[in-house]
């Protein structure tokens, strides 16, 4: 960038940069909102980062930020309900603020009392849920457990949970001391939906080997590589494929709508040998209640079209039916091939309920079948007929990503995103939870993104994305959590 614009004058040079990164210092005081005295020892962060300060016995703080704007300034205090502020690029450099002493009852589920022993029955569901369950996760220690309290609503099947102090956890393998405010935490069972809110506070250990500052070094750049935010630092920057992503288009659909979306099977006729071309006809032919009088026309119009150096590669021939009333399930497409003599036939019945007796191989697919259906299992409950469809060809990066009015980019799509980190293979733990009972060759990290209740999110420079819950984590980056997470202002 520097390079670019040397020759430009220092004030432009500075205009253009505003908008990216903000350098100010930011200074004010934290007092108890009841009576007024100043709250000492109040950390005050950027929100998911290592850049943070305490205030002093009068409650004064002073906090210099170099960074992507907007920005959530957290204060966290032990014995007070935690603040957020959203810090802009016209926020002033003063901020007071006042800080209610802390509720220790969830309010949402004061009607269920505490589970005795709450810890010991769903502990480890909760540190599944919130740190994940690699191989990671299990050298990161919750140090102040005690602090959690575990409710239970037997009819709506979800665990509530409740901190009444910031949560103190030592992550060894990135090297940091984790304090994060859980706001909220829900994990329904029925629905096998978990959603948590928060603040985190990273700190980094002091780490006094040089073989354990390596380990550490070594454990961030892996865990970077292929995350979520490495992912949205790519899309902002537009390197999506040199960063190793590719990004697909998927539907999700029913099992009954199989044959809609994926041909039962293709064929490939060449003009030049009449069987090929009988071949098609009876195939057409076989279906009951064809109408024979307009298959001849077509086959005339076929050989028009086949003739005729024309710029359209495909088309479309719903199979007509004497009953006209009806509405044909069947239909061909026929696409021309880098021979002139030589066609590709795809044969789609979108009034298939199964595919069970389809499931040939068809190279020439514009889509992929993702998984097995439900359709394909004995019949047991919660087993799911939906499928993930996904289109091969990889979309261009400006399908998704949209420019606006403003320093941040917008992530932007319809149903669902499927993205493909090339460069490293899935790891163990998430291969036996996803197949327990039979192993999995590891394969190039897969993951789905849908939005929720929103058009699009915003992306910052720093991957930072917001609003944070309007994008839905399926997939890979579901199984990475706290126990895979760096602050935001980490740089590989």
């Amino acid at each position: 960038m520097k390079k670019q614009f040397k020759f430009l004058p220092l004030i432009l040079l500075c205009f253009l940069f505003s908008n990216h990164i903000w350098a100010k210092q930011l200074y004010g005081r934290v007092v108890d909102a009841k009576d007024g005295a100043p709250v000492a020892g109040c950390a005050v962060y950027i929100n998911y980062s290592t850049i943070g300060t305490t205030t002093g016995k009068d409650g004064r703080f002073t906090l210099q930020y170099n960074g992507t704007l907007p920005a959530d300034l957290a204060f966290q205090s032990v014995g007070y309900e935690s603040r957020m502020v959203n810090i802009t690029a016209t926020s002033p450099e003063e901020i007071n603020i006042s800080l209610a002493v802390r509720d220790n009852e969830l309010q949402e589920v004061k009607v269920l009392a505490p589970i005795e022993k709450g810890w010991a029955r769903f502990g480890k569901d909760f540190l599944e849920a919130f740190l994940g369950y690699s191989d990671w996760s299990e050298q990161c220690v919750l140090v102040n457990k005690e602090v959690l309290t575990f409710r239970f609503d037997k009819e709506l099947q979800t665990l509530y949970v409740h901190a009444s102090a910031p949560l103190i956890i030592k992550h060894n393998q990135l090297g940091y001391i984790i304090n994060y405010d859980l706001m909220d935490f829900s994990r329904n069972y029925k629905d096998h939906a978990i959603y948590f809110t928060g603040s985190a506070r990273y700190e980094p250990m002091v780490l006094k080997s040089k073989k354990k500052q390596a380990r550490v070094t070594k454990n961030r750049l892996e865990s970077y590589y292929g995350s979520i935010n490495h992912f949205m630092r790519a899309v902002y920057q537009r390197k999506c494929r040199e960063e190793g992503f590719v990004v697909n288009a998927m539907v999700r659909i029913d099992g009954k709508d199989y044959g809609r979306y994926v041909s039962l099977w293709t064929d490939t006729i060449d003009t030049k040998n009449t069987g090929d071309v009988k071949r098609l006809a009876t195939s057409m032919l076989s279906h009951p209640g064809v109408d024979t009088q307009r298959i001849v026309p077509f086959f005339i119009a076929l050989k028009q079209w086949m003739d005729k150096d024309t710029q359209q590669s495909v088309i479309h021939f719903p199979l007509p039916l004497k009953d006209t009333v009806k509405t044909t399930n069947h239909h061909y497409f026929i696409e021309r091939t880098a021979r002139p003599e030589r066609f590709t036939v795809k044969y789609y019945d979108y009034s298939r309920l199964s595919p069970q007796d389809s499931m040939r191989k068809f190279e020439m697919s514009e889509m992929n079948l993702v998984g097995n259906p439900g359709i394909f299992q004995k019949p047991v409950k919660a087993v799911s007929n939906m499928m993930d469809i996904v289109y091969n060809m990889p979309l261009p990066i400006d399908s998704f990503r949209i420019a606006v009015d403003s320093p941040e980019i917008a992530l932007s799509f319809k149903k669902y995103l499927q993205v493909t980190y090339l460069l490293e293979k899935e790891e163990l733990p998430y291969l036996k939870r996803k197949s327990p009972f039979a192993p999995l060759e590891p394969k190039e990290q897969r993951s789905v993104l849908s939005l929720r209740d929103a058009d699009e999110v915003l992306i910052q420079e720093n991957g930072n994305y917001y609003p944070p819950y309007a994008l839905f984590l399926e997939g890979y980056w579901s199984y990475e959590k706290l126990d895979k997470q760096l602050p935001l202002d980490y740089e590989p």
